[in-house]
């Protein structure tokens, strides 16, 4: 007969092997969304470096080009075909968190006047907006789905590990965007927030650049190196944002799941390799009260690109896959046996109720 401390270790080792996969598949997904980022934040620097080349095709002579060339004015069919082109992204754009973008485009569609490096710098926001709109879609999707995906499989894995299916109700909509739209940092800040942060911070960046360019006099190589540089430290940015936001929607998820099923202890689960800062290699196999679960404190993530996990603390053993499990019927309520271990799929369509989709059928 095993002892106590051998149960204690297979329960451990079971929910390590468990979680650690639940966190492997978070960041799998949360890398997808960042593959996506990153394709949208390149697009917008080729396009990017297309306006510098022709910028300077344009107004360069064999001295180069000065702060004086840049500010002078568009001639009028240079103008009204930069208008006819801030016209056409106002019709067809799809994101647009900040009035004052739209505010200062709507005027630059209809000023008389305007200077090639305003032009220049009105293009160059267009089309990071453009790929910030697409990174604010993927960061909501990837946060989401870490939620969701979290929350269901933890209960999945408890109910699986301790040998008792019962129902489970699903996260509503409006909860989902509820919690998605809460705040979690101490500065009060949600991903949102961050993403149109460093997309103001980009803007502002590259307009520096060209500025101090063409008072320096550099060419347009050095000019469109200078710009793919600020856009690998902004995709940097980004793939950081959607990790740590997902490691946190990851991890309220199972919070809301341990609670659901009545957990009252957790223990923290570091990836441990060289990458692991001291912080989580101390925290690492530590137990806490629900009651004490605290972001940044006692539970993930402790900083940026935190990988480290909580596990439920059990101590009823857990089962095999072969071994028998009771079942809860969620129609009529009676207790029976069931063979064997369900699969997630198998539990989820038994056992899962989602009140989205009563509505949807009333």
């Amino acid at each position: 007969m095993a002892t106590k401390q051998e149960l204690i270790d297979k329960n451990h080792a079971y929910w390590k092997d468990r979680f650690t996969a639940l966190d492997d598949r978070t960041f799998e997904d949360a890398g997808k969304s960042i593959d996506r980022i990153r394709d949208a934040f390149d697009y917008a620097c080729r396009e990017i470096d297309k306006e510098i080349e022709r910028f300077y095709s344009q107004y360069a002579d064999d001295s180069g080009l000065t702060l004086a060339d840049a500010q002078q004015y568009l001639r009028d069919n240079e103008r009204k075909e930069f208008q006819a082109d801030v016209t056409e992204y106002i019709r067809m754009v799809t994101s647009d968190d900040d009035s004052r973008f739209s505010k200062l485009l709507d005027s630059l569609s209809t000023r008389a006047r305007i200077t090639r490096l305003e032009a220049l710098r009105a293009k160059t926001a267009m089309y990071i907006n453009d790929a910030y709109g697409k990174e604010s879609d993927a960061l909501h999707d990837s946060c989401q789905k870490a939620l969701e995906s979290n929350y269901l499989r933890t209960a999945y894995e408890i109910q699986n590990g301790v040998g008792k299916y019962e129902a489970f109700q699903q996260i509503d909509k409006k909860s989902i965007e509820r919690i998605l739209s809460k705040p979690w940092t101490p500065d009060n800040k949600t991903f949102k927030y961050r993403a149109w942060t460093n997309k103001e911070q980009l803007i502002h960046t590259l307009t520096q650049v060209f500025t101090r360019g063409f008072v320096s006099g550099i060419d347009s190589k050095e000019m469109t190196k200078t710009v793919k540089d600020r856009f690998n430290v902004a995709e940097y940015a980004a793939a950081r944002l959607v990790n740590t936001e997902a490691a946190y929607f990851a991890s309220e998820g199972s919070r809301q799941s341990y609670q659901a099923l009545g957990i009252t202890k957790y223990q923290i689960l570091a990836t441990l390799d060289d990458r692991t800062c001291d912080i989580c290699a101390d925290l690492d196999g530590q137990i806490f009260n629900m009651s004490d679960y605290e972001v940044g404190l006692t539970a993930p993530p402790f900083h940026p690109n935190c990988r480290t996990t909580t596990v439920p603390y059990i101590d009823d053993p857990v089962l095999t896959a072969g071994e028998e499990r009771t079942a809860r019927d969620p129609d009529t309520g009676k207790t029976v046996l069931a063979d064997g271990g369900l699969t997630y799929n198998q539990w989820k369509e038994q056992f899962v109720t989602d009140d989205d989709e009563e509505d949807e059928e009333e």
